[in-house]
């Protein structure tokens, strides 16, 4: 059976009545949850645990090329995501729990969580669960990191998987979700100027509050000396080509004094303490991307860690877990 949403409680959703949240899909039967769930996120296949109490629902609303949903199904399922994707998805659990993979990290109510395109994931979700997703266009976050930061981050664009209850970004991310639903519906016209402006800020917003690949940008001053700046984006830009200090200084026309003192005066620390933060920021990304770009070793290897104890002690000192644990989560 598949009918409306609107013949649903308003309570399953946050204000439905008063705000843009609509009702959009209700059904009892999971293939066509999945196919209806796959068309708006990506292609989707779930495991019911019990068909008879299965019940999915799904409001949401539409802001300018943003979609905001809210989805529950009743009944715990195993959701299977397939990788074709062209954008992000930003979720925050209002009830229940949610676990990656058979053995991987369990979100509870509040915590916050980003799928990035191309990631496959499989979701254990419980039966009392209900998930806020906001999607976002990949071209409209490389864009606003742009336009924020001054920098074109490219394929290094990421943020952290799993943020908990009453964090930054958690809390950023129910803010937003709520603001939108808030936002009247203006006639046509000048309206999408409006809801691009809104947009923007949103991502901003994010890029600000989500801990991820632009944070060491976003820390750094506005407006960095000329020879500082050129350093930093040459790095961000080269630095799987494993550029040494003196490379950097030779590309930037300066000493490798005058370099150390721009990094320390500007940006609190030296040009290889620096290199060695987005060396390792690289091996993390590359490890979250589901073991699909190599082992432990070979990821390491790739960003010049040789030296498998070593590497391990600054990974953990970076992100408090060694290295192969964040692989074991990522895959489930």
């Amino acid at each position: 059976m598949v009918e409306p949403l609107s013949t649903a409680s308003s309570s399953e959703f946050p204000g439905q009545a008063t705000t843009r949240w609509a009702s959009l899909f209700r059904t009892q039967v999971p293939e066509r949850a999945a196919d209806f769930v796959g068309r708006l996120y990506s292609p989707h296949a779930l495991r019911v645990g019990r068909v008879d109490g299965f019940d999915m629902q799904l409001g949401g609303f539409e802001f300018g090329s943003f979609h905001v949903g809210a989805i529950s199904y009743g009944s715990p399922v195993i959701a299977h995501l397939a990788p074709q994707r062209a954008h992000w998805v930003f979720s925050r659990l209002r009830r229940g729990t949610a676990t990656r993979g058979r053995h991987g990290r369990t979100f509870g109510a509040g915590d916050a969580s980003v799928l990035a395109p191309g990631e496959t994931h499989e979701v254990h979700m419980s039966a009392d669960m209900q998930l806020i997703n906001m999607r976002i266009a990949h071209e409209d976050m490389i864009k606003a990191c742009h336009a924020l930061v001054g920098v074109e981050p490219g394929e290094r664009l990421g943020f952290d998987d799993h943020l908990p209850a009453g964090s930054p970004g958690s809390e950023a991310l129910h803010r937003i979700t709520s603001l939108l639903a808030l936002t009247p519906r203006y006639p046509p016209g000048a309206s999408a100027r409006f809801e691009r402006s809104l947009q923007e800020a949103v991502m901003f917003e994010l890029l600000l509050a989500w801990p991820g690949a632009v944070s060491g940008y976003i820390s750094q001053p506005a407006n960095l000396p000329e020879t500082t700046r050129r350093a930093r984006d040459y790095l961000h830009g080269h630095l799987e080509e494993l550029p040494t200090v003196g490379d950097l200084a030779r590309h930037c026309g300066v000493s490798v004094r005058a370099l150390a003192k721009g990094f320390a005066r500007h940006l609190n620390t030296s040009p290889l303490q620096y290199m060695l933060n987005l060396r390792l920021d690289r091996v993390r990304q590359q490890l979250q991307a589901h073991g699909r770009q190599g082992n432990v070793t070979e990821v390491a290897n790739r960003w010049g860690f040789t030296h498998a104890g070593q590497f391990a002690a600054r990974y953990r000192n970076r992100f408090g877990e060694l290295p192969s644990e964040t692989l074991r989560k990522s895959r489930g």
